[in-house]
């Protein structure tokens, strides 16, 4: 679920005057297979998503089953139509489809199934509404075999946070104004490549030019919503907010809230005026991984907060994640002591 179908026709047809035929295969035997793009994927909770399965382009690439996983044949759309290349009959191969790769991706660079797996991507070039996709498939077309699949997940995740509750258990709190000001996600890990998540180590080794959003400082160009909700006791703010992040796969014993900043989880932040004061309230996301919805259903505010965005928790908030399946793998439950 949630990912992409990619439905690879293939049909046995007699080669034209003049088409040049694969190396060392008759004239009489290449395969022209039609490769298409399926269906989009559904519209996920609401507006802010309903462009997430759109494809503005899309390569193909055909590899041989050997050790070097060689480049055989390739193909691009400059839409989501389909791509004609030609192989062998009855010969299995590795299969790979990259959609919506941003500029400063050459498709004719490609050369081994290792070399494209491993192409570095960040999450800047997710851009324009375009989620870069990435899925691979071993197949063999024949004519009595003539289609197969490829999916193609996105290397993102994607944050979604649904209802703000506001319910102070103490009476003074309660009786102070309350305006929601801001959400956005801390400690964003930026770096991937197209076939796997970077692992937890590798988030741990890394540097701070690694990351976006630090210890909850939104700087230009971060990932930050700005909110102007003033909320009263029992009173609730309904508006959704998605961000669209790359996988952080640190997992929760390895986080930290100590100063200076270093590696850490993901967390999803509101920012707050409760009287005149500025507080937060974090939800931490530990254990991230690509094409997965992390979706807060209704988080309520019950507590004075912290006075940074990293600060320790004080069991301010309640969350309650959603726990049906939704478009995307996922959504993913984060437990209690994960939360905060």
């Amino acid at each position: 679920m949630g990912s992409l179908a990619a439905v690879l026709a293939a049909a046995l047809l007699v080669p034209s005057c003049g088409a040049d035929p694969l190396p060392g295969i008759p004239d009489e035997w290449p395969v022209s297979v039609r490769l298409s793009l399926g269906g989009t994927a559904t519209r996920a909770l609401g507006e802010a998503g309903s462009g997430e399965g759109r494809v503005a382009r899309w390569a193909v690439f055909v590899f041989d089953r050997s050790a070097s996983g060689t480049l055989v044949t390739a193909g691009t759309s400059d839409s989501d139509g389909p791509v004609t290349v030609s192989v062998a009959p009855g010969v299995e191969y590795d299969i790979a489809a990259v959609a919506n790769y941003p500029a400063s991706f050459d498709p004719a660079s490609v050369t081994s199934l290792g070399g494209l797996r491993g192409t570095a991507s960040v999450l800047p070039d997710n851009s324009g509404g375009e989620l870069v996709m990435y899925g691979s498939v071993r197949a063999a077309f024949t004519a009595s075999s003539p289609s197969g699949e490829i999916a193609v997940s996105r290397l993102a995740c994607k944050i979604v946070l649904g209802t703000v509750t506001l319910s102070m258990a103490d009476p003074y709190l309660a009786s102070l104004p309350f305006r929601l000001t801001a959400v956005f996600p801390s400690n964003v890990y930026l770096p991937g490549s197209l076939g796997a998540d970077h692992t937890a180590a590798e988030a741990l080794a890394s540097g701070g030019s690694s990351w976006m959003n630090r210890m909850g400082v939104t700087e230009a160009g971060g990932l930050r919503d700005e909110v102007d909700a003033p909320l009263g006791q029992g009173g609730s703010y309904t508006t959704p907010h998605y961000f669209y992040v790359y996988p952080n796969a640190i997992p929760s014993g390895s986080d930290t809230r100590a100063e200076p900043w270093s590696p850490r989880c993901t967390r999803l932040v509101l920012e707050a005026r409760v009287g005149d004061m500025t507080r937060y309230y974090a939800v931490t996301i530990p254990a991230m991984e690509r094409n997965h919805s992390y979706v807060i259903n209704t988080l309520t505010v019950k507590g004075l907060g912290s006075p940074t965005p990293e600060g320790a928790d004080d069991g301010s908030v309640d969350v309650v994640f959603d726990t049906e399946t939704g478009d995307w793998d996922g959504p993913v439950t984060v437990g209690e002591s994960d939360a905060g």
